[in-house]
This record gives structure tokens, C-alpha cells and sequence, in this order.
């Protein structure tokens, strides 16, 4: 098995979106038409010039263009992969929730470029940079802070202090959103995962939402750039140390040693 697997759709190659009812020419446009109703699972067979022997069931697949506003707006999963005909075809089993969120949010093409693949021929194996894909996926794991309680938990014993954590902070499509545009690196004190422990954090922050819960109301729309901000655990910790939370001037002031009171134990480094 190798994988995860990478499929380029392009326009102007003649392949067509063969859903019931008719062929629909390739185009990001269509696709994406094609995922928000729903039919893109109808497409079951997609052409392949490589890997046909190294694919298996199960595999990963994810959807990529070259579209510099897009890059990998797709997933799904391979259900089988045939010779039909004069050539070899997969199968692929759409997760439209994950296709909807790549869609909302992808990995840049620019990003998916730095990572040296050849994406002239499909499926691409993106086995040897999955380290770097993982981090970036909108469905990851947020990494929460351990002592984060979920809202509605009840207790039966003892006293639990409870460091409350917007929902904003969690959602990965906002998340991913953030760190795309700001980088993996705390904004608080420049701690950067990779740099100390090396690719296999790639893309790891924790990302904190600069309004307080107070300020903010059900129907409200986060803007992952105006309102969130990646920080490392430690900082976040800082932060949540109050209700209402300390703002970035008050924490930047802490790690300055210029503000005295109220100054919290300085993190270990």
C-alpha cells in the first residue's frame, strides 16, 4: 500500500464528469456544482496512466487543481481500481462532507507545489510529503489544550477549575484558514513546532480568537483572518489563565517582564 494519492482535474484534456443523465466536460466549476448537489458520487470510474499496480482499496484520495485560488478541493476514498477496456480506472468513494470543507478551504496549489510532486500524470503517490498534507487538512484534530472542557460536561466530584475555549477556536475550517494566512508559528513569542521537534509537527498551533465569548453571539461569522490568531499551548494557557481573557498586549507585557502585577509564572521555553 502507498498513498495517500493525489488526482489532477484539469480542463482541456477531453475527459468529462460521466454522472447519470450525461458526460460533463472537466471543470472546477463542475465539480464543484457536482459536489454541492451531491452527484459527483455518481462518477464512478476515473482514468488513471500510473500507479494502477500499487493502488489498493482503502487508499486515499484527494483531488487536486492547479487553479491558483484552489488546490486540493477534493477526497475521497478508492473502492476498487480495474482494467476496463483499453485502460485502468479507479474508483473512487466521495466523502462529500470533507470535499465540501476542502472546498470551502483547500491546501493552496502554491502549497501543494512546494512539495516537488509531479502532478503531470495520475494518480500522484504523496506518501513521502504526508507529513506535511496532515497538518493542513480542515478535519484534523485541533490539538486542545488538555485541561479544555467541553461546555454541558457535568461532574459529580471535586472542584474543577474550567478554562472556557470559543467554539470559533475549534472550527478546522476557520483554523486552517488562519494558519494558511499567518503561518504555524506563535504570534505571541515565535515559538514554531517544526523548528524544535522537526516535520513531524508540521502545521501544529493552536489558534485562539482574539473576541471574547461576551462579545460574540450565535449568528456571528468568524473571519478567520481579522479575528483568529495562531499561538503556541503555552501562550493559549496564558491567555485562558482569566475570565475575560488576556489580550495580546497583556501577554506580550508578561513575556516583556514589564508588567508586574498579576504577572503569571514565565512558561518554560
Amino acid at each position: 500500500m502507498a498513498g495517500p494519492w493525489l488526482f489532477s482535474i484539469a480542463e482541456g484534456y477531453g475527459r468529462t464528469f460521466d454522472v447519470n443523465g450525461g458526460a460533463i466536460p472537466v471543470t472546477v466549476g463542475a465539480y464543484r456544482s457536482l459536489v454541492a448537489n451531491g452527484r459527483i458520487v455518481e462518477d464512478r470510474w476515473w482514468r488513471i496512466s500510473q500507479n494502477w499496480n500499487r493502488i489498493e482499496k482503502g487508499d486515499e484520495l484527494f483531488v487536486y487543481t492547479g487553479d491558483q485560488a484552489l488546490g486540493i478541493v477534493g477526497f475521497a476514498k478508492i473502492k476498487s481500481v480495474r482494467r476496463r477496456g483499453s485502460g485502468w480506472y479507479l474508483e473512487p468513494e466521495f466523502d462529500l462532507a470533507r470535499c465540501q470543507m476542502l472546498l470551502q478551504c483547500p491546501i493552496p496549489a502554491a502549497v501543494v507545489r512546494s512539495w516537488g510532486r509531479n502532478m503531470r500524470r495520475n494518480p500522484v503517490d504523496l506518501e513521502p510529503v504526508a507529513v506535511k498534507l496532515r497538518p493542513l487538512l480542515p478535519w484534523q484534530p485541533d490539538g486542545r489544550l488538555a485541561e479544555e472542557i467541553p461546555e454541558g460536561t457535568a461532574y459529580s466530584e471535586g472542584n474543577v477549575e474550567r478554562v472556557l475555549v470559543n467554539r470559533y477556536e475549534r472550527d478546522p475550517l476557520a483554523r486552517s484558514a488562519c494558519i494558511q494566512h499567518y503561518g504555524a508559528a506563535c504570534q505571541l513569542c515565535g515559538f514554531d513546532f517544526v523548528a524544535v521537534y522537526g516535520e513531524c509537527m508540521q502545521g501544529y498551533i493552536h489558534v485562539h480568537h482574539l473576541k471574547p465569548l461576551s462579545c460574540v453571539g450565535p449568528d456571528y461569522r468568524v473571519d478567520p483572518i481579522q479575528d483568529l490568531r495562531p499561538v503556541c499551548p503555552n501562550c493559549h494557557a496564558v491567555i485562558h489563565r482569566r475570565e475575560p481573557p488576556y489580550s495580546f498586549d497583556e501577554v506580550r507585557n508578561f513575556l516583556r517582564g514589564s508588567t508586574q502585577e498579576n504577572k503569571p509564572t514565565s512558561p518554560a521555553r
